[in-house]
């Protein structure tokens, strides 16, 4: 089979690992090539892909934000490209290429197989309504070009549901992982000691998050949330591993909230998930999630975990069962979950043990079995 994964950008995030993963398990039976936007050739999925010996393309002009002109061009450019590699089967991910990547191949009036997995719906986010509207009606009506739209949450399926597209289109399937292959937890504090240039002791309670420094994840609400857990003398360290456009907003809140002794930024981090096991609570503060990875291996790493509300968040983490859900964009339900965990810490272990069985939906074997799944039901008929 010849398969085509389109995604807008390259950079390292739960869709562009999710691609990895598939292309990766799929390649030795199949023609695959992956194509994306983003600034250059050498970001986090092209990269993963080349040692990978899989074949990878960067399309100049497909940007990540609205654009009449590059995203006439990029409409031409995914048009030429499906028309050279004759896809069977085209598999789009995240928004921008969802509408562009499912009108191409009708200009050509190919009948390539289009499969969509929507990664948490854009107009989920936090958007005004203009906005919000837009994308739902752009989602709505290319849904009609599509042969399959996979969702990674119930949630995002309900939801795709109440936007009016069919059942039969839909279908979920959960991201998968395997387990990660977790330092120490002395070596992962010894690896943030020097990365952060602070110390941290053996005793020291470390709160961990990872994520890019997005609106969507919620960070600022995660802060807000630290500096009331320490106005209850409590004493904590938080660490948030990622990059991105909001850095400069979340080190004014820092200073201004004096929070410089007790929360740090590390930028990004390469295998971030081997650290996972410096933490003594993993933290999820996003307003808008499909099904995050980071979460899954917090999972597999044993921690007791936080999520809000958002997404998929709790199909993995069920409230006070394999850790605590908080209402999103609410720091007081965040913070008092977190003082929860610092006065019983018996609930780890529980928690933790919780979460074995529930990783049991969640593996990497599953996912692509049935994703292969879909594209042979589509392809053979």
């Amino acid at each position: 089979m010849k398969i085509l994964y389109l995604i807008t950008q390259s950079e390292l995030g739960g869709a562009q690992r999710y691609i990895f993963d598939l292309a990766k398990n799929l390649n030795s039976s199949n023609i695959i090539l992956v194509a994306s936007g983003g600034e250059n050739d050498k970001e986090w999925l092209a990269k993963k892909l080349s040692q990978e010996n899989i074949e990878y393309l960067h399309l100049k002009n497909l940007k990540r934000e609205i654009s009449p002109l590059n995203d006439l061009k990029s409409l031409f450019e995914i048009r030429s490209l499906i028309k050279d590699f004759k896809p069977d089967l085209i598999h789009l991910n995240s928004t921008k290429i969802s509408i562009l990547g499912s009108i191409a191949p009708k200009l050509l009036l190919k009948k390539s197989k289009i499969v969509y997995t929507a990664h948490g719906w854009v107009f989920n986010e936090d958007l005004n309504t203009i906005k919000k509207n837009f994308y739902k009606i752009l989602e709505r009506y290319t849904a009609f070009l599509k042969n399959k739209i996979l969702t990674v949450s119930e949630f995002d399926k309900k939801t795709a549901l109440q936007l009016g597209i069919k059942k039969e289109k839909l279908k979920t399937i959960y991201n998968g992982i395997k387990s990660p292959q977790l330092k120490t937890r002395e070596d992962a504090r010894s690896t943030l000691s020097k990365h952060l240039n602070i110390k941290i002791k053996s005793d020291d309670f470390l709160i961990g998050s990872i994520g890019n420094l997005y609106k969507n994840k919620g960070f600022g609400y995660l802060l807000n949330s630290i500096k009331q857990v320490l106005s209850e003398n409590y004493n904590l360290k938080l660490v948030i591993i990622g990059e991105g456009e909001k850095r400069e907003q979340l080190m004014r809140i820092i200073k201004e909230e004096k929070l410089e002794k007790n929360v740090f930024l590390s930028g990004k981090i390469d295998n971030a998930s081997a650290l996972l096991s410096a933490f003594d609570i993993y933290v999820n503060s996003s307003i808008k999630e499909g099904l995050s990875y980071t979460i899954l291996e917090a999972m597999q790493a044993k921690i007791p975990i936080i999520v809000t509300n958002a997404g998929g968040n709790p199909e993995m983490i069920e409230d006070g069962i394999n850790g605590f859900v908080a209402e999103k964009k609410d720091i007081d339900d965040i913070a008092n979950k977190i003082i929860n965990l610092l006065q019983n810490k018996n609930k780890a272990d529980i928690f933790a043990l919780n979460s074995q069985e529930k990783l049991k939906q969640f593996s990497l074997d599953l996912m692509v079995g049935k994703t292969f799944n879909i594209y042979k039901s589509l392809t053979q008929k």
